[in-house]
């Protein structure tokens, strides 16, 4: 009988580690130091804060002939591929970037361009005025018994 017990606590502390890799995985631990580091942005897979995380000691799962091999898979396998962690995922968070202020800038260049109408509708629109003003007070000087002038642009 004690046999199957000690196979059953093996479990639960298998069962412990992968329910911490879990809640690490997701930004949810329970331990107040991993909370911290998660507000600071700096938590990571490590076998330190699995352990931690799990309330287990860290040589359960650090040592290359670990009791738990699949524990250890989990955290190297989640490590190794944590993409700001390399260099392809540099390159890609690079790329991501670049995308991004692409759009900002083909954004700004349609405001741009909207401005750039607006203004050019408002000069033409200062044209017709300065043309109609001159012709008023041409008009004017040529008759001055006119009080009232009405002053409309000629459309083109």
């Amino acid at each position: 009988m004690g046999r199957k017990h000690a196979g059953q606590a093996s479990n639960i502390i298998e069962s412990d580690f992968v329910e911490a890799i879990e809640r690490l995985r997701v930004g949810k631990p329970r331990n107040k130091a991993l909370k911290e580091k998660l507000a600071e942005g700096k938590l990571k897979l490590t076998f330190s804060n699995v352990a931690l995380e799990a309330k287990r000691s860290r040589a359960l799962i650090s040592q290359i002939d670990s009791p738990y091999p699949r524990v250890r898979d989990l955290i190297l396998g989640r490590s190794k591929a944590r993409p700001e962690s390399t260099a392809h995922g540099a390159v890609s968070k690079l790329r991501d970037r670049v995308l991004h202020l692409q759009e900002e800038l083909h954004h700004a260049l349609a405001e741009v361009v909207v401005h750039l109408k607006a203004r050019e509708r408002a000069v033409r629109d200062a044209e017709k005025w300065r043309m109609a003003y001159s012709r008023v007070k041409n008009s004017k000087e040529k008759s001055h018994s006119a009080r009232v002038v009405k002053l409309v642009p000629r459309e083109r």
